[in-house]
């Protein structure tokens, strides 16, 4: 056929396979090995791939493949792609983002299998024992549920327990929502009595919940995870399990999947543990062959492409621009923490898109995660209520400036290409000149006398070494800033111990 064949890997609804088959030849395979994969895409016959999570599509596949232009995965998780091999070929990667509502079900599902401890029961019962006594559980109704992040499928698990009569909260830095009340993360972990994370696997999400988090929270506290294994350390889960700390857990997600014999979850009874099935219903499975179908045959049919996960096209010669705005963006995003209610981008750029692609990418990265990608960027921004505007400004035809409008006030960067170097040259309209990479302590203060010479000494005291330090100001004795490169990353008690230093307003570590 004109646009070449569909391969099915894994077990996909039969509805997404009927829609297929009303444009393109597909042919259907389950359970390959990478060899007998290699072997099917290298033969020049497939244009797309679809497939759940159980295929491996490998580097060595994808380096191997002929003709192939898409490949669909029917969920979100992109974890069994080599997304970056595909992006280096130029092959798309889709996804699907439909399974919010399926997972957040789930989520309820998880929460009163643990708090009645429905599964312990059940096995006790069809083992022929009768132990009401030992399977006391919890009631739900008028409890405090945390969430954490709330976004698409942290909503809905809101709303779902808010209908049942659940005192809701929830900790994310980048939505505001009226119907549900907004605290800190360190109060929500005082407060909840059941905590359920609904946030992207990031650097900055990893083990967001250790020891450190579970000394804080409340004696009884019920842990649920049907997010992404390594948010929650796994070990010290299960250390504040036996200890009685935490009441009882709900997993559905794992750092290793599937899961490993030692991990130490499995030898509790105080837990329920299912294969990731957050998304695993008959009508989210459907819902998702249908719509990967969809995407597929709109991309093959007529080059549209959505929910791609990599990519972007950029004219030769002009990444730089996107580096700039990708990087002045997230240290935006990085630095003031806030919801943002306003994104303007002022650029002279010809390719003006390039740069606002960037910024919005960049900005993103630290609110989404492995969601976010330079093609979805704009659209995941907005749908947190986010305007986005852009102004050009013909004589700033190497510059980038972004300037964002925040719960806590209006704050700004600018930056341009030197070198081949991505440099940035003010914040807030105070002039500087450093190097937009590495590790970067962003301090704010009052431009007093001193101040600088103690930041270094507390740093050089707490073997921080400093090996670049970049100073801007308003006015003599107004306000001022400082980028300090750093060359290692400092631990949260540093920059705890920089804030405490007279004059110091604000210091925060920015990771580009």
């Amino acid at each position: 056929m004109k646009n070449g064949k569909i391969l099915v890997c894994d077990e996909l609804d039969r509805a997404g396979i009927e829609k297929l088959k009303e444009h393109f030849e597909v042919e259907e395979r389950k359970k390959l090995e990478e060899k007998e994969l290699v072997e099917l895409l290298s033969s020049g016959e497939f244009s797309a791939l679809i497939v759940r999570s159980a295929t491996k599509v490998t580097k060595k596949a994808i380096e191997n493949s002929k003709n192939l232009r898409v490949i669909g995965r029917a969920g979100i998780g992109v974890d069994n792609i080599d997304v970056k091999t595909a992006t280096e070929k130029g092959i798309v990667v889709m996804n699907t983002l439909g399974a919010a509502l399926t997972t957040a079900e789930h989520t309820l599902a998880m929460l009163f299998a643990i708090a009645r401890k429905i599964p312990q029961a059940h096995l006790s019962v069809k083992s022929g024992k009768w132990e009401k006594s030992k399977f006391i559980g919890k009631e739900l109704h008028g409890k405090t549920i945390g969430i954490i992040g709330l976004g698409n499928i942290g909503r809905k698990v809101a709303e779902l327990s808010k209908a049942i009569g659940m005192n809701v909260i929830f900790y994310d830095p980048f939505v505001e929502d009226e119907r549900f009340e907004k605290v800190s993360f360190q109060e929500l972990l005082k407060r909840a009595d059941i905590i359920t994370v609904h946030v992207p696997l990031t650097d900055k999400t990893k083990n967001m919940i250790g020891e450190k988090e579970f000394e804080e929270m409340k004696d009884g506290v019920i842990i649920i995870n049907c997010a992404r294994g390594g948010i929650i350390d796994e070990i010290a889960l299960a250390k504040y399990i036996e200890k009685k700390k935490v009441w009882g857990a709900a997993i559905d997600v794992f750092e290793k999947e599937p899961i490993t014999p030692d991990n130490p979850l499995l030898q509790l009874e105080d837990v329920v543990l299912t294969p990731h099935l957050g998304a695993s219903t008959v009508e989210g499975q459907k819902n998702a062959a249908i719509e990967i179908a969809e995407k597929i045959i709109k991309f093959l049919k007529s080059g549209i492409i959505q929910d791609a996960v990599n990519f972007f096209p950029i004219p030769e010669g002009k990444k730089q621009f996107f580096d700039l705005g990708e990087k002045l963006g997230s240290f935006l995003s990085q630095a003031y923490n806030f919801p943002v209610k306003e994104i303007k981008i002022i650029t002279g750029i010809p390719e003006s898109y390039i740069a606002k692609s960037g910024v919005l990418y960049g900005f993103g990265k630290n609110i989404f995660g492995e969601m976010i990608t330079p093609l979805n960027a704009e659209n995941l921004i907005k749908s947190k209520g986010v305007s986005i505007g852009e102004k050009i400004e013909k004589e700033l035809q190497n510059y980038v400036k972004i300037e964002i409008e925040t719960s806590e006030g209006r704050f700004s960067i600018g930056g341009t290409v030197i070198n081949g170097s991505c440099r940035i040259t003010e914040i807030n309209s105070m002039r500087l000149e450093a190097n937009a990479e590495g590790n970067i302590i962003f301090l704010e203060n009052e431009d007093k006398p001193g101040v600088v010479g103690k930041i270094g000494t507390f740093l050089g005291d707490n073997m921080i070494n400093i090996a670049s330090i970049h100073l801007g100001r308003e006015k003599p004795g107004g306000k001022a800033v400082a980028l300090i490169n750093v060359d290692s990353v400092p631990k949260p008690e540093i920059l705890e111990g920089l804030k405490k230093i007279k004059n110091v307003l604000r210091a925060t570590f920015i990771k580009l």
